[in-house]
């Protein structure tokens, strides 16, 4: 063990922390996103199959962006032996693909 060791440590732990922030605000804010502005129309109204088309695409991208970084944040820390954190971004990464899936099931509606 050098003593460039503990440095590296802690800055692949800084980077490590950074992505996962990151990955919290960018996540949120796609999903907000896709839920929010979207041209659903009021409940008792059916949408048409555009709106059912953008939304299921507005969807897939939150989707894409909530589980890529804690996919790539998994990868990052099992690469770099970090033991925590690859627990921490695994459950990020399932917590992604269940909020992106249930996102992706709400679209599914009849269309007029």
């Amino acid at each position: 063990m050098t003593a460039a060791d503990p440095a590296r440590a802690s800055r692949r732990d800084a980077w490590l922390l950074l992505l996962g922030f990151l990955w919290l605000v960018v996540a949120a804010s796609a999903v907000l996103g896709a839920v929010t502005y979207s041209d659903w129309p009021p409940v008792p109204e059916l949408p048409t199959a555009e709106q059912v088309r953008n939304a299921r695409a507005n969807a897939l991208s939150a989707g894409a962006v909530a589980v890529l970084p804690p996919v790539v944040g998994m990868l990052l820390a099992r690469r770099w032996r970090n033991d925590v954190a690859t627990v921490l971004f695994l459950v990020g990464t399932m917590a992604a693909v269940l909020v992106s899936v249930m996102l992706f099931v709400l679209t599914d509606s009849p269309v007029r």
